[in-house]
């Protein structure tokens, strides 16, 4: 899988947590795809929180 599919695939679970739609949760996590810097430290940032 690629990254950006990765990261589009982790996003759209988050957002479909707290949102519990998932066509909206695909749709946004497209959306965001292109602010790939900030996700990859949100990514980041959420690993560390998990821990």
């Amino acid at each position: 899988m690629e990254e950006k599919d990765e990261i589009i695939d982790a996003l759209s679970e988050i957002i479909r947590i707290l949102d519990g739609n998932t066509n909206k949760a695909l749709q946004t996590a497209k959306l965001l795809s292109p602010h790939m810097n900030t996700l990859r430290r949100l990514r980041f940032d959420i690993r560390r929180l998990m821990k």
